[in-house]
This record gives structure tokens, sequence and C-alpha cells, in this order.
């Protein structure tokens, strides 16, 4: 009596196909562009001749009107700026390692006088280095010979230490350079 119900539901209705039988489709494009318009072949046609260019859609998209092209132009030329005033302009705080210390560099400015500022923070899981270092540090000028300061500081067992050593010059960048017995490391800082 259910298969009864089953078989009188119209929305519920199974077709068994045999297993052997082999689907046919109905789907021919060869046969729905023979039917299309003259201008549909056409533009068949052109399409199989500039395959290439169509895998190119995206620098089609983005060079392929003047407007666009525009737009691409401005974005390079806004990225080339920033990268080279990025280079031109030292940071204002510099973070160099010397003899495994991690130095944190600034210049202050307190009553019209300048101040170098370098705070040593001893790295983790290492031997820092302990002992006498030489900063010599020089303005960055355009032309004429620059006035060069040296002041030796002595780096202890403290894992963070505070150095502040007045400038005898005026300048807003500067060239900073560290040495110990084993090495030389420089930096440039602006003020």
């Amino acid at each position: 009596m259910q298969d009864k119900e089953i078989e009188d539901d119209l929305f519920y209705k199974i077709e068994k196909k045999p297993e052997n039988e082999e689907i046919v489709y109905y789907y021919s494009r060869e046969n729905r562009l023979a039917r299309g318009s003259q201008r549909l072949r056409e533009h068949n046609e052109n399409q199989r001749d500039t395959r290439f260019i169509s895998k190119n859609k995206l620098v089609r998209a983005v060079a392929g009107h003047r407007g666009n092209l525009f737009i691409l132009l401005s974005l390079m030329v806004i990225f080339l700026m920033y990268f080279i005033i990025d280079r031109i302009t030292a940071p204002s705080v510099s973070d160099i390692t010397v003899g495994n210390n991690s130095l944190n560099i600034t210049i202050d400015e307190q009553d019209s006088l300048l101040f170098l500022s370098v705070r040593k923070t001893a790295i983790t899981d290492s031997f820092p280095y302990t002992g006498a270092v030489d900063i010599v540090i020089s303005p960055v000028q355009s032309g004429g010979e620059a006035p060069i300061f040296s002041q030796r500081i002595f780096f202890t067992h403290s894992t963070t230490e505070n150095y502040l050593i007045s400038l005898p010059f005026d300048g807003s960048r500067f060239i900073v350079l560290f040495q110990t017995e084993f090495d030389t490391v420089g930096t440039t800082i602006n003020k």
C-alpha cells in the first residue's frame, strides 16, 4: 500500500534507468554556433585568433585604457617617491647591536643643546660585551669639513644602562659610530 502511494505522488517519482545505457548529451557547441547569427560566428573566430591575448586579462584590465594606465602610473610614482624619501631620511630612533648589546640611540634637544642618548640593553642568552666603547659623532653636511666629536663610555655587566652625551655642535642629521675591541658599527640618525 505504501508503494502504491509513492507511485501516485507526482513529486516523488523515481525513474530507474538500465545500468548499461549510455548517457546522451544534447549540448553541442558546434551546433549552437552554426545556428547563431553571423555576428556571433565572427566574434567566435576573432576569439580563436586572439586566444593568447585573452589570457592576459589582468594586463588588459590594468593598462588597456588610458584612465587605468594613468592610475597605475600615478601609484607607481607615489610608491617611488615614498621609497626615495624613506631612504633619504634616517629614522629619529636607531636600534643597532654592538657586542651582543642592543643599543637604542636618539638625539634629544634641551634648552637649545643637543644630547646623544644611548640606552644599552644586554641581549639575553648571550655573553654581552663589557668594556670600553668609543663613540664618534659628526653632523652630516653638504659641503666643507664637518666637526667630529668623540667620547668613550664603558659597558658593565648591568643588563640595562643609559648614557647621555652633550654634543658641542648643532645639526639635524648625524653619523654615529660605535667601536669596541672587536667590531665597529655605524648608523645615521635625525634630530
